[in-house]
């Protein structure tokens, strides 16, 4: 028995050794006991992700910055790298953050994103199809933009945005890339909401909601992308007071406030002076646009910059073909083959209406002055 107990005694010693040597194998890869350094850096990043949903980019740069210095005691390269991925997100977040400071209430809101080849062929299909009903029924039907201005060559390659509130869509936009040259930019256009008799998502930061999660998307796969920078193209009759809003959130004009000023006064022929709907290019229609752009974080400012003098050559090129003569003439030849048939009725009757309602008024005119003349010669 004594013997029996001397042995086992040996045993557990030896055992007790071995378990030594391996965490002391596991320290020397893993670095100084970082099972502790990676629980609080769990932890940090908790609380950093607690603060950006919540909105307060300072506390989240606080829990960020703390995350960040134990990152740096990390010395086994795949925790290492698993842990700097998830920072850079987070850093992305924080940035968007005063894009649009506050969100539409209730936990039923989601905002999904779908990118052709990143998403299942059949899912991104049926998605695009819904889109595509939600701006035919907003922009063709109720502010009768043309179908061929509204869904354009870059429909079926540009990733587009939905906001579900439930199951029910109710706000939609797109973002394409792209390229000229060796400059590749994001840009996000065709945002509407679902607006009508029985439903109306307007004026519930909805559209707000949307913008920020693609920003936020466009900026966490930047690098994939090979971008730097966003270009917002807004349509040229939005109120001012959406661009303040945008730039009071970051964005800002890609023209000088002398261009963007010419712009928006647009047509001076015309009384009240109105900005051009559309333009021709190449021929073929397209909305006129006024753009904003917005710098991504962590690019390169170099880099950045460059891209920007290509972009805003290209919106200077666009500014040229709005207020060029030949524009008119290429707008009369190509609208009868971009409106339908019963769109060009419809046109022709209003304006034939409106030219009898003309005639009426004048008619009525004439007959009161020769009642007040009558009524003068009898006194």
């Amino acid at each position: 028995l004594v013997l029996f107990l001397l042995l086992l005694s040996a045993a557990v010693r030896a055992r007790a050794r071995a378990m030594d040597a391996a965490v002391a194998g596991l320290e020397a890869e893993v670095g100084e006991p970082n099972l502790n350094v990676e629980k609080a850096i769990e932890n940090f990043v908790h609380g950093c992700e607690q603060e950006v949903r919540n909105r307060n980019s300072a506390g989240a740069r606080d829990y960020l910055a703390m995350a960040t210095a134990k990152m740096a005691k990390l010395q086994h390269g795949p925790s290492r790298f698993r842990w700097e991925a998830r920072a850079k997100v987070l850093q992305t977040q924080i940035t968007m953050i005063p894009f649009f400071r506050n969100e539409p209430g209730g936990g039923n809101v989601e905002v999904k994103v779908f990118e052709p080849g990143a998403t299942d062929p059949i899912v991104f299909q049926c998605k695009y199809h819904l889109a595509h009903l939600i701006r035919h029924k907003i922009n063709c039907k109720s502010l009768n933009i043309p179908e061929q201005l509204e869904f354009d060559e870059h429909d079926q390659h540009a990733m587009h945005a939905l906001t579900f509130v439930g199951d029910a869509p109710c706000c939609v936009a797109r973002a394409w890339i792209e390229q000229q040259g060796n400059a590749r930019w994001a840009v996000v256009d065709r945002l509407c909401a679902v607006h009508d008799e029985k439903y109306s998502y307007r004026g519930k930061k909805l559209s707000r909601h949307l913008v920020l999660r693609l920003v936020n998307y466009l900026a966490e796969h930047a690098a994939r992308l090979g971008i730097t920078t966003i270009v917002a193209h807004a349509h040229i009759r939005c109120p001012q007071e959406l661009f303040d809003a945008a730039c009071r959130h970051g964005f800002k004009y890609v023209l000088s406030q002398e261009e963007v000023d010419r712009a928006r006064v647009g047509d001076l022929t015309r009384n009240p002076p109105k900005p051009k709907v559309i333009y021709v290019e190449n021929g073929r229609m397209r909305i006129n646009t006024l753009p904003l752009y917005l710098t991504l974080p962590k690019a390169d400012p170099a880099l950045a910059a460059q891209h920007l003098e290509v972009i805003q050559t290209a919106a200077r090129r666009q500014l040229a073909l709005v207020f060029d003569p030949e524009q008119q003439r290429l707008i009369r030849e190509l609208m009868p083959q971009a409106l339908p048939q019963q769109m060009l009725e419809a046109r022709h009757s209003q304006l034939q209406m409106a030219m009898e309602e003309q005639n009426r008024l004048e008619l009525a005119r004439l007959q009161q002055q020769q009642q007040q003349q009558q009524h003068q010669q009898q006194h």
